[in-house]
């Protein structure tokens, strides 16, 4: 079992977001046994996976903030460059269009500029460019930047850690968005503070992370990609709200990724069921697809009236808050 159980015990290991001293260590996560879980049975490349993090630990404590929600990982040391782009490559993730992306979009007015946070290959970048809204890009990962470049997008490889003082002496942004990078980062403030000094006054500042009412979040399910040194963080609406305005942007608006209620019954039950999909009644591919969809809608009104208060909770993958610059 890769997860170590505490019960609740308290830590003085301040909050990333409130500076709060008081939280509660919930588990301790070995990283030799995270690792193993990434490619089951492929010792190859779970033996590649700690030189290329650059990691010099050996396990994180998970800590819940009693003051704003925030779950955040002692140490907060996140995986390297490299790691990123084997595991990525290996397990065939993409970076894809999100809904997030047309939403910003709708809300910037015509003539605005717009710096993106994390731009990666440039997707945002693209879409505001269709719109012709001005639009540059930053980014850690040199690879992801000289894609965008291809595109002949807008786009600098810059870390939001790291001195950036001179890239925005003479570039005010009015919106700056960042999309599923906070989780991520070691130092959750250098990326409001960024935003702070690449914007104008009244900017507008989008941010999105995974939802805390996802369902497997809701569950106590385990995913590993959503725990270091993937993610070092999970946000709260609160703890959201208390970053933001201790590093001059007020929130404004939380935004859910919507999941329609047949979708929550679906997602609900094949998790109870422990399994990716729904076990199949007939080998014959019409009648057990009608076979299969009978069972389902069948179990629906027994699984809502028992899991009302979950099924009624439970978003989409991801959350977007908006914040307003507040005045100097």
């Amino acid at each position: 079992m890769h997860v170590m159980q505490h019960n609740n015990s308290l830590t003085q290991i301040p909050c990333p977001a409130c500076g709060t001293l008081l939280a509660k260590t919930l588990e301790e996560i070995d990283l030799d046994e995270e690792f193993s879980l990434y490619f089951p049975n492929d010792k190859e490349k779970i033996d590649r996976l700690k030189p290329l993090s650059a990691l010099d630990v050996s396990s994180y404590s998970i800590n819940l903030c009693n003051q704003c929600s925030l779950t955040y990982s002692t140490p907060m040391k996140g995986a390297a460059s490299p790691w990123y782009e084997f595991v990525y490559l290996k397990l065939d993730f993409h970076a894809s269009y999100r809904w997030e992306f047309d939403h910003v979009i709708d809300n910037v007015d015509t003539g605005l500029s717009v710096g993106e946070i994390g731009c990666g290959t440039g997707i945002f970048l693209d879409a505001c460019q269709k719109k012709k809204l001005p639009a540059r890009g930053v980014d850690f990962a040199n690879a992801s930047v000289n894609i965008c470049l291809t595109k002949g997008l807008d786009a600098v490889a810059l870390s939001v850690e790291t001195d950036y003082s001179e890239f925005i002496a003479n570039d005010k942004r009015d919106v700056i968005a960042s999309f599923h990078v906070l989780e991520h980062l070691e130092n959750p403030n250098s990326l409001f503070e960024l935003a702070n000094l690449w914007s104008k006054p009244e900017a507008t500042l989008w941010v999105a992370v995974p939802s805390d009412t996802r369902i497997d979040r809701l569950l106590g399910k385990k995913d590993i990609f959503d725990e270091p040194p993937h993610h070092l963080t999970k946000w709260s609406k609160e703890s959201l709200r208390v970053i933001g305005e201790k590093n001059g942007w007020e929130m404004l608006e939380l935004i859910y990724e919507t999941r329609p209620f047949r979708q929550r019954l679906y997602d609900l039950l094949v998790e109870k069921r422990g399994n990716n999909e729904t076990p199949s009644l007939s080998n014959h591919p019409t009648l057990g697809k009608w076979l299969d969809r009978i069972s389902r809608y069948a179990q629906y009104p027994w699984l809502y009236i028992n899991n009302k208060a979950i099924v009624d909770s439970i978003t989409g993958h991801s959350m977007l808050v908006r914040y307003r610059k507040l005045k100097q």
